[in-house]
């Protein structure tokens, strides 16, 4: 039979129907799979399918822009016997396919106008410059109010606040270079997000619900602070003591210490992961185990652990540690407005999700643990990260004020 009488024949709601019942009963015919190869084959615009009055049609033909078509033209051509039946295998696990993907694009949009709705009537955004930095003497400052320029000038400090959302330290004077270390606190919460520069010169960047505690001035001995959440960290290479020393650069954070000079690198310290990852851009680190992992198998004798630019350093709560190489750029996507996901699970991303957007999740038991990949802004409507992890076929989302619920698909 021709292609055209073929298109004929199937263009239809009856025959289509009843095309899908046959080979469900694996009972197609050769007829029935040559229609299947030659509209695979050929891409006929002007032909479409019709399973329904209304909605199929328009379904199919967005199928059919967007499938990788070319992926189904290795099918086995049928003509009889064992052949024919490995052919209707084939056509009828594709046909399958191909209604899921029907379904899912012709539901698409209204669940995501859905989820967007309640995120806007919840008030879910996404996050922004936020922070509260508590100065030594205890007083507190909310940055996210705070107007923009000097907003502290005492004891030989002064800080400033500029437009993009930064903090800047300064030393006036040597007199505020004494032995006498002031420690202050910058704090971001759910939703927030900051940089600051210390008086060295370093730069630091905050992601959400994350906490620096450092110095007003570092100390002539070590240049030290201690971080929780997560950090991106930019060390300066210039910062050299009066006696021209230059002093190394140290991170505290839970299970580690990091040393550094003139660096790049960024530590994931959230108390709610499996573990602790430092990642090195530039520059090399040493990364010290605390005295509570001297049990640690082999760690009474180890002094350090360096990486090298590209390497990614994971440390369980338990105290074990392995050193992966990574590409690097991906562990601060955050720091550059993004969110990049590389075969993560559901609970991976939706912690970063609940971090960004001051949410709660709840998730339904038994979720599976597919690994789910993608690059989105930080800064779009929640509903489009959402709606992307829905397009994989494994969860589906339901916002009901700052909850969002995870389910089964």
């Amino acid at each position: 039979m021709t292609n055209k009488k073929l298109n004929q024949k199937y263009n239809n709601s009856k025959e289509i129907n009843a095309l899908f019942d046959r080979y469900k009963a694996g009972i197609a015919t050769p007829e029935d799979l040559a229609f299947l190869e030659s509209w695979y084959d050929e891409h006929n615009k002007d032909f479409s399918l019709v399973l329904s009055d209304t909605e199929l049609g328009e379904r199919l033909a967005e199928v059919r822009s967007k499938l990788p078509i070319g992926k189904f033209t290795d099918l086995p051509t049928a003509k009889t016997g064992v052949k024919l039946w490995h052919g209707l295998i084939a056509a009828a696990s594709l046909l399958i396919a191909m209604i899921t993907i029907f379904y899912f694009i012709g539901n698409s949009k209204s669940e995501i106008e859905i989820l967007r709705e309640a995120a806007v009537n919840a008030g879910i955004a996404p996050g922004g410059n936020k922070a509260i930095l508590t100065l030594a003497s205890g007083k507190k400052i909310v940055l996210t109010d705070a107007t923009n320029g000097n907003i502290v000038n005492e004891s030989g400090i002064t800080i400033t606040k500029t437009e993009d959302g930064k903090i800047i330290f300064k030393v006036n004077n040597s007199e505020s270079n004494s032995e006498k270390t002031e420690w202050n606190t910058i704090e971001t919460p759910k939703g927030g997000q900051y940089q600051i520069a210390l008086a060295d010169g370093s730069n630091v960047w905050l992601n959400a619900e994350s906490k620096l505690k450092f110095p007003s001035v570092f100390s002539s001995r070590m240049r030290k602070v201690e971080v929780s959440g997560e950090a991106y960290f930019e060390i300066t290479k210039k910062f050299i003591t009066p006696n021209a020393e230059r002093l190394p650069f140290v991170v505290i954070s839970d299970l580690q210490e990091i040393e550094v000079l003139g660096t790049r690198f960024n530590v994931n310290n959230y108390k709610d992961e499996e573990a602790v990852k430092t990642t090195l851009l530039e520059g090399s680190v040493m990364i010290h185990y605390p005295k509570s992992n001297s049990n640690h198998p082999g760690s009474a004798d180890l002094k350090g652990l360096i990486l090298k630019p590209g390497q990614q350093s994971n440390m369980t709560k338990s105290g074990n540690i392995k050193v992966d190489s990574v590409n690097a750029q991906q562990a601060v996507d955050w720091q550059k407005g993004y969110f990049e996901f590389h075969d993560e699970n559901v609970y991976e991303i939706m912690r970063k999700v609940a971090r960004w957007y001051d949410i709660k999740v709840i998730y339904e038991p038994g979720l599976p643990m597919n690994g789910m990949g993608g690059t989105l802004s930080r800064f779009q409507d929640v509903s489009k990260v959402l709606d992307v992890m829905q397009s994989t076929g494994l969860v589906k989302f339901k916002i009901e004020g700052k909850k969002i619920y995870v389910r089964k698909a």
